[in-house]
């Protein structure tokens, strides 16, 4: 009976060993599984916040889209305006042309002829101070040939001076009607050049470098003809007259103040 007792008492203290291994195992095993969900709430809440920023950056994205959008739209309007100017000029130029290209035409060939004939009378001119030159050498060395008749010379002298001069006048004439079709065609083509030049400027959206505000960048952008410099067009509201330019041009607030700074101190 008594070494039942000892076996039951030994084998109670090797069941209770074994349970207090597995209890430390256990409690082991606890902390581990509390470490990893302490680092999986760590990872959780750092997913978290890196989700809301790329929330954030795709709603600033989305809305850079939106504007984007807005001004591809507006650069396209511009675009198909400039179109239709372009075919309006062209279609102006081709009928001035249509119109008038036999009469200048007619005018060149009438300028070519009046020079030809200016030619022609200066060398008769030269020619008839030759002979007079030679005739006063003779008369002075003691040749005894008759004179010319002075009055005969001096007629034929007075009509080839008066044919000159109406030679000159037909080219002066003829000079400024070519000018007048050299300025029309020259605004024609500065006037296409402008336009594409803006549509150029207006396809790169930018900050404005002199107003520097954020809305400049989709407000369209254009050449100041002053400085030759890019602005937004809330920046070239100003137009004034330039010393190589009769007519007022856009110029940018900068060298409108400039400019008339130095018209107001400049001598009349």
């Amino acid at each position: 009976m008594k070494q039942e007792m000892e076996l039951s008492m030994k084998m109670l203290e090797k069941d209770i060993c074994e349970k207090q291994d597995a209890l430390v195992a256990l409690r082991q095993q606890l902390d581990d599984l509390r470490t990893l969900n302490h680092e999986l709430s760590h990872k959780s809440q750092s997913s978290e916040g890196a989700l809301k920023q790329k929330t954030e950056i795709v709603s600033r994205l989305e809305e850079k889209t939106n504007q984007m959008a807005g001004t591809i739209k507006q650069l396209e309007q511009r675009s198909r305006q400039a179109e239709r100017d372009r075919d309006l000029a062209e279609e102006a130029n081709r009928l001035f042309k249509q119109e008038f290209g036999d009469k200048i035409e007619g005018l060149q060939l009438e300028l070519d002829q009046s020079k030809k004939q200016r030619y022609y009378l200066e060398q008769e001119l030269k020619k008839e101070r030759e002979r007079k030159s030679s005739h006063h050498i003779d008369s002075t060395t003691g040749d005894k040939k008759p004179p010319p008749p002075q009055n005969d010379f001096r007629q034929q002298m007075d009509d080839i001076k008066k044919e000159l001069q109406a030679v000159k006048e037909e080219n002066c004439k003829l000079k400024i009607v070519l000018d007048e079709k050299e300025n029309i065609n020259s605004d024609m083509s500065l006037s296409k050049t402008d336009k594409e030049q803006n549509l150029i400027v207006n396809s790169e959206p930018s900050i404005c470098r002199l107003c520097e505000e954020e809305q400049s960048l989709t407000r369209s952008k254009k050449l100041c003809k002053n400085c030759k410099e890019i602005f937004c067009e809330d920046c070239l509201t100003n137009e004034l007259p330039l010393p190589s330019s009769i007519n007022p041009v856009q110029v940018c607030n900068a060298c409108h103040s400039t400019l008339l700074q130095q018209y107001s101190t400049s001598p009349a």
